[in-house]
């Protein structure tokens, strides 16, 4: 299938199967991105130190990044 084809089909998708493509996207792209598998390390290393943060301070900084456009 060609990109022209895949994105005449995309272009037929609703709005949420967009969306879930797009996250799909992201994933496929993440995985084949060594910084960002790098930065997912060092932060599953500290939690495992125990610095974790609460479900308040977690809202907050989606609400932050919400704010940023991110």
């Amino acid at each position: 299938m060609s990109f022209a084809e895949i994105r005449d089909e995309v272009a037929k998708l609703s709005r949420e199967e967009r969306l879930d493509l797009q996250a799909y996207l992201m994933v496929l792209a993440h995985q084949e991105d060594p910084e960002y598998l790098a930065e997912l390390d060092r932060r599953m290393e500290r939690m495992d130190r125990g610095e974790k943060v609460t479900a308040a301070e977690f809202e907050a900084m989606h609400q932050k990044l919400i704010a940023e456009g991110r």
